[in-house]
């Protein structure tokens, strides 16, 4: 899946597999892959004169999901997630150049 963030693609690629099945309930692997290349930024806020561009962009991760086939969404699920994004900014004849590393985890629960 390729989705445009800010003035740049992103591709996606999500991964699924059934590791698990017991009558209703079950587990999946979920893997997660995202990347961008070198792009130009629509950034709001940004002055008019100041340009800004994503140097390189990418993302991975993977978890797990419990669900149960009498629910729709799952019962748990958890997911970790490595990103590391570098991006330059130019304004007023200097240069700035970012770089963001990033660790997520997210866990989530069904209520009962």
């Amino acid at each position: 899946m390729t989705a445009n963030q800010m003035g740049f693609a992103l591709t996606q690629v999500a991964t699924y597999e059934l590791t698990n099945l017991k009558g209703d309930v079950g587990t999946l692997k979920v893997g997660i892959k995202q990347s961008a290349s070198n792009s130009e930024l629509k950034l709001p806020n940004l002055p008019p004169e100041a340009k800004a561009r994503l140097v390189s962009m990418d993302s991975g991760g993977g978890g797990d999901v419990q669900f149960t086939l009498r629910k729709l969404g799952p019962a748990r699920a958890t997911t970790k997630v490595k990103s590391n994004m570098k991006m330059e900014i130019e304004a007023q004849g200097q240069r700035q150049v970012m770089e963001m590393d990033m660790n997520m985890t997210i866990k989530m629960t069904s209520a009962k």
